[in-house]
């Protein structure tokens, strides 16, 4: 096995281990291990209204809907999705 492979193939497993240990800590004390669903949160109105926005805009993104990209701007806002040359 060459270096390159070796350390590429180490770095793989590296990020894999540290994304089983960011799920092993961010599981709550009463959930059963392997379980790395977090617990259900109460947001308050003002939370769900932003995650509401935070849905649309990645929904919007991911369907390059420039339309309703754009409905949740600012009026101000001057920019375009990176998928168009121009607005």
């Amino acid at each position: 096995m060459s270096k390159r492979l070796a350390l590429t193939l180490l770095l793989f497993l590296g990020e894999i281990a540290h994304a089983q240990t960011l799920a092993t800590a961010a599981r709550q004390p009463d959930q059963p291990i392997g379980s790395n669903q977090p617990a259900a949160q109460q947001l308050s109105p003002q939370q769900n209204e932003v995650w509401k926005g935070e849905q649309n805009y990645f929904r919007y993104l991911q369907a390059k809907d420039l339309k309703g990209f754009m409905s949740i701007g600012d009026d101000n806002f001057l920019g375009w999705p990176d998928y168009s040359e121009m607005p």
